[in-house]
C-alpha cells in the first residue's frame, strides 16, 4: 500500500512542474494561463559604458596582430543609426532607447566589443514598467517587455582568448504588453460568486 502512495504523490508532481513554464520573464502557469508574479525584463549579458581611450588603444593593438579579423570588421562595417522613430504628437505606451553594445558578459568574464560603432549592435532599454496599457480591470495587468529581437554577429576580444566572433540576440524595442498573475485571478472569481 506504500508504494501505491508514492506513485500518486510522484504523478501530481510531475503535472504539476509540467504545468508550471519557465518563460525568459518569469514563472507561467500554462493550465490557469497566469504568471506568478508580474513578469518583467530578464537582465541582459550586454552593456553600453563608453570605452575608455585605453581600451580603444588596446583593441586597435590587438587588431594589427590578426589581419582577418580586421578585414572581417571592414567589410561588415555599417552606418550607425540610432534613431529611434517617434512621430511628434503620438505618445508611447512604452518609451524605448536604443543603446550601442559596447561590452558583452560571456560566462563570468567582460569581453570588449571591437569598433562598437562598425558593428552596430543596439539593444533596447524599456522605459516604462508598469501599467503602459491603462486600467484593464480586476483581473489584468500590464507592462512594458523586450519585443523585436534581432541577431547581430559581433567581433569581441576577451583577456582569457583573444578575438571571438559570438551571436547575440537583443531586443530592438519594447511592447506593451497585458498578463493575469495567478493571485490575482482567484481573487477576481471569487468577489464575483
Amino acid at each position: 500500500m506504500q508504494l501505491c502512495v508514492a506513485i500518486v504523490v510522484m504523478t501530481v508532481t510531475l503535472t504539476k512542474a509540467i504545468d508550471t513554464q519557465k518563460s525568459p520573464y518569469g514563472y507561467y502557469d500554462a493550465k490557469d494561463m497566469c504568471f506568478r508574479r508580474p513578469p518583467v525584463n530578464f537582465p541582459l549579458s550586454v552593456r553600453s559604458t563608453c570605452q575608455t581611450p585605453k581600451v580603444r588603444r588596446e583593441l586597435e593593438y590587438a587588431l594589427k596582430k590578426y589581419p582577418a579579423v580586421e578585414e572581417s570588421l571592414r567589410s561588415s562595417y555599417i552606418k550607425c543609426n540610432l534613431a529611434y522613430v517617434n512621430d511628434i504628437g503620438l505618445d508611447e505606451t512604452c518609451p524605448t532607447y536604443l543603446q550601442q553594445v559596447t561590452q558583452v558578459y560571456l560566462g563570468k568574464e567582460r569581453c570588449d566589443v571591437v569598433r562598437p560603432h562598425y558593428q552596430c549592435a543596439t539593444f533596447a532599454v524599456c522605459k516604462r514598467t508598469r501599467s503602459c496599457a491603462g486600467p484593464l480591470g480586476l483581473s489584468f495587468a500590464s507592462t512594458c517587455l523586450y519585443d523585436g529581437f534581432r541577431q547581430f554577429r559581433v567581433w569581441v576580444y576577451c583577456k582569457s582568448c583573444g578575438f571571438k566572433l559570438i551571436k547575440l540576440k537583443l531586443p530592438q524595442c519594447c511592447s506593451c504588453r497585458k498578463y493575469k498573475v495567478c493571485g490575482m485571478v482567484e481573487k477576481t472569481t471569487a468577489t464575483k460568486a
